[in-house]
């Protein structure tokens, strides 16, 4: 989650997008962050092929060399998410996860925000939100 310092994403977005994911993500550090975030709902369709290709696992997707007598092949896969914050609960407390540590640091997330998802050097999911 990339939040700005200002409450508009404009200069966050002109600073990321002179980078790459990858850069940002070299620079970030583990820290046990409390984040209080509003109440949304994120609905996204992802197509799979070209995410799987990434993944290294082309050989599932690839149907330039298929024939009827070949090995599976995956032509079309499309992975629907829904994900919503529930209203007033904080994701380190109010889940039944009881932590050792307090947190290291605590943020409300009170304006718009770009957030990322990775997994493997892979992004899988990447946005914005604007309250």
């Amino acid at each position: 989650m990339l939040i700005p310092r200002g409450n508009t994403l404009k200069a966050l977005v002109d600073k990321v997008s002179k980078t790459s994911v990858g850069d940002i993500t070299a620079k970030m550090r583990t820290v046990r962050v409390a984040a209080t975030v509003p109440i949304y709902t994120l609905r996204m369709t992802l197509l799979l092929p070209n995410k799987l290709q990434a993944l290294g696992i082309p050989r599932l997707v690839d149907v330039s060399n298929a024939t009827q007598t070949s090995s599976l092949r995956l032509s079309h896969a499309v992975q629907r998410i829904m994900f919503w914050a529930e209203a007033g609960r904080n994701a380190y407390k109010d889940d039944g996860i009881e932590w050792d540590q307090a947190p290291e640091l605590k943020v409300v997330v009170d304006r718009p925000y770009i957030f990322f998802v990775r997994w493997r050097n892979v992004t899988l999911i990447n946005g914005n939100f604007v309250l």
